[in-house]
């Protein structure tokens, strides 16, 4: 009878184990909070720093506006999207890079 009652223990250990050790679902949370950290913020970070360039040399220049979704989402080929998109990405980390060391560097 102890016997079986062991036996049943364990195994209701090796289920609670295998539950929180499931390597699929943290690979699923991770994915997706690549998706909005990665695509999303840095994205847009990086699109709200070009676009405040972008129209700040315009107004020294006294050129026409460029409008957020031109810098956000141009028309045009899927060549010309993935072009911006890592681009924005790309300026999106800078950005949050030099924050970040300013932050280190003046809070010390």
């Amino acid at each position: 009878m102890h016997e079986r009652d062991a036996r049943a223990s364990r195994g209701t250990q090796n289920k609670k184990l295998n539950h929180y050790a499931n390597p699929k679902q943290e690979f699923i949370q991770m994915d997706f909070l690549q998706i909005i950290v990665g695509r999303i913020l840095l994205e847009y970070l990086g699109a709200s720093v070009r676009f405040l360039y972008v129209n700040l040399r315009c107004l020294l220049n006294d050129d026409d506006f460029t409008t957020f979704s031109g810098i956000w989402s141009p028309t045009g080929s899927n060549k010309k999207k993935e072009g911006n998109s890592s681009l924005n990405h790309m300026i999106g980390v800078l950005f949050l890079g030099a924050l970040i060391l300013l932050l280190i560097i003046f809070n010390t």
